[in-house]
């Protein structure tokens, strides 16, 4: 392209502006799943916080486990809840084996 250094111009610019177009939507996605995963993660420490200060004595791992394997928010906002009413780790194991069938 050495005939046309203006098109070659154009060209190169372009390509700029697609990688500056792609490394935005890519740093935006990024923002927006570390949010979620952040969220995800809170939501997880204080069901397990509050299953841990009501019942001092017994086991909260496999509630932990449980949870970790939750991905929707919404549900485990509702288990965080859940966890503040429940009798027991083992009704609140139960209830969130009902849950998930």
């Amino acid at each position: 392209m050495q005939d046309f250094p203006y098109i070659e111009h154009l060209r190169q610019q372009g390509m700029e502006q697609g990688l500056e177009k792609g490394m935005e939507q890519g740093l935006e996605k990024g923002m927006e799943q570390g949010l979620e995963q952040g969220a995800r993660d809170t939501s997880i420490k204080v069901t397990l916080s509050v299953l841990t200060k009501r019942f001092p004595l017994q086991d909260v791992q496999p509630v932990r486990n449980a949870l970790e394997s939750i991905e929707d928010l919404d549900h485990l906002s509702e288990l965080h809840l859940m966890s503040i009413d429940t009798n027991s780790v083992e009704e609140f194991l139960r209830a969130l084996s009902a849950s998930d069938e």
